[in-house]
């Protein structure tokens, strides 16, 4: 009789990821992270999206920099988050020269400002690129564990647009990730050694 394998603990896993990526040394990080925003420069040209949400890492995350320095040129519009507290997330539009603020855990955001640098409906946008903590094969991803992604993109169900897209190092891939039935699910995964998803 074959044994089914335990649940895995998504804390450990988290926990396990994170030091995974953390432990990269720097020469690996910088050519993976080019590696990765040149993945996701040619996703964005492929699609020929305008309007793209991205994030500011931290905590060890994929380094989205040059990605936002080629779309400033580019003329497409870059979004980033702003956790407001409470479990919510707007997203604000970003300049790579532009001044940042603190946010809660860690992040940093454009400050309030014009009604137009802040998108009130995320159906507007043509790409969502997310930061992923650990993901399996199956294209299942784990974040942060606060839910901030999955609240802001609740409303995408059924519909093609905005694509949603993961960056990880190879490092952070794990077994067996089970859905949880709030998750979003992702379109693509990028790492530095590949695209999972792709077409």
């Amino acid at each position: 009789m074959k044994r089914s394998k335990p649940p895995l603990d998504i804390d450990v896993c988290r926990s396990v990821a994170r030091e995974a990526r953390r432990g990269l040394d720097a020469r690996t990080r910088v050519v993976a992270d080019a590696a990765i925003c040149g993945s996701v420069i040619d996703l964005v040209t492929g699609v020929m999206a305008r309007r793209v949400a991205s994030y500011l890492a931290t905590d060890g995350e994929v380094d989205l920099g040059r990605f936002h320095v080629w779309a400033s040129k580019a003329g497409i519009d870059v979004y980033v988050p702003a956790v407001l507290g409470r479990g919510e997330m707007v997203f604000r539009r970003y300049h790579p020269a532009g001044v940042l603020v603190a946010g809660p855990l860690g992040t940093s955001h454009p400050p309030h400002g014009a009604a137009s640098d802040e998108l009130a409906d995320l159906a507007l946008l043509d790409v969502v690129v997310v930061p992923v903590v650990a993901f399996d094969v199956a294209g299942n991803r784990l974040g942060r564990g606060g839910g901030y992604y999955d609240r802001a993109l609740a409303h995408r169900a059924g519909r093609d647009r905005p694509l949603i897209v993961g960056v990880a190092f190879g490092v952070q891939q794990v077994d067996g990730l089970v859905p949880e039935p709030h998750d979003v699910a992702l379109d693509r995964l990028i790492t530095e050694l590949e695209v999972h998803g792709s077409e």
